[in-house]
C-alpha cells in the first residue's frame, strides 16, 4: 500500500513538472511578447518616417515639442521612453523634433571696445576663441576685424576671432608669401604680421591640393602696412 502511494506521488510529480514548465514557457511567451516589448529607437529619424514606421507596431507616436539641436531639421532628437527600454505594448512614445541647428548672423564688431565685443559675441551664441593685436589707426583696444566676417551666417557656438588695435602705427612690412598654404596656417601668419583677412574667393583647379591659397592681394613681397586688409583666393575642388 505504501509502495503504491509512493509510486502514485512520483507519477503525479513527473506529470506536473513538465506541465508547469511548459505552462510557464507559454505564459511567458504570450504575456511578455504581447504585453511587454522593447521601445524602438526613433532618434535621428525623420518625424514623417517615424510616423510611417509606427503603423507597423502597437505603439503610438506623439510629438511633444520642437527645439534647436545638433540634429538636422525634422529629425527626432529625443524620445520618452528611451530606446531599448522594456515597456508595455500599446504605450505612447513621446518625441521631440529638431528645428535644425541654431544659426546666427555675425554682427559688426568694428571699432567696438574688445570687452563690449566679447559680451555681444556671447549674446549671439558665438565663442571667442582668439584675440590678436595689431598696430592700427583705431583707438587702443578697439576691434579692427573679426573672423568670421560681419554678416556671415554661422551655427550656434561657432568660434570667432578678433583682431584688436594696440596703438597707432605706420609700421611697414613686406607682404608674406602665403601661396600654397592652407587657410589655418595662413591665419597665424596674418596674426603675427598684424594683417587682416578680407574677402575670400574660391576657384577650382583639380590639379592642385584642395584648400590651399592660390593668390593674395597685396602680392607676396609687396611693401604694405600692419593693419592692411588682404584678399585671398583659395582652391576648392
Amino acid at each position: 500500500m505504501r509502495l503504491k502511494k509512493v509510486f502514485l506521488n512520483l507519477v503525479i510529480i513527473i506529470f506536473l513538472v513538465p506541465f508547469f514548465y511548459f505552462g510557464h514557457q507559454v505564459f511567458t511567451k504570450l504575456f511578455f511578447n504581447n504585453f511587454f516589448v522593447e521601445t524602438p529607437n526613433f532618434i535621428d529619424i525623420d518625424f514623417s518616417d517615424a510616423q510611417k514606421q509606427i503603423k507597423y507596431t502597437n505603439f503610438k507616436l506623439e510629438e511633444i515639442g520642437e527645439d534647436y539641436s545638433n540634429y538636422d531639421k525634422n529629425k527626432i532628437y529625443s524620445q520618452l521612453p528611451d530606446p531599448g527600454k522594456v515597456i508595455k505594448s500599446g504605450r505612447t512614445i513621446k518625441v521631440w523634433v529638431s528645428k535644425g541647428k541654431k544659426q546666427t548672423k555675425v554682427p559688426s564688431f568694428k571699432n567696438m571696445d574688445i570687452t563690449a565685443a566679447k559680451i555681444l559675441a556671447e549674446k549671439n551664441g558665438l565663442v571667442v576663441s582668439n584675440i590678436s593685436y595689431t598696430y592700427h589707426s583705431l583707438d587702443y583696444n578697439k576691434v579692427v576685424a573679426s573672423d568670421p566676417m560681419p554678416g556671415s551666417i554661422v551655427s550656434d557656438n561657432t568660434e570667432i576671432s578678433f583682431l584688436v588695435s594696440m596703438k597707432k602705427s605706420f609700421k611697414e612690412i613686406h607682404m608674406p608669401d602665403l601661396i600654397g598654404l592652407n587657410i589655418n596656417d595662413a591665419r597665424k601668419i596674418f596674426s603675427n604680421n598684424g594683417l587682416i583677412i578680407g574677402n575670400i574667393d574660391y576657384i577650382q583647379n583639380r590639379r592642385l591640393q584642395n584648400g590651399i591659397i592660390l593668390d593674395t592681394e597685396p602680392k607676396p613681397g609687396e611693401r604694405t602696412k600692419a593693419g592692411t586688409v588682404v584678399n585671398i583666393i583659395i582652391n576648392k575642388k
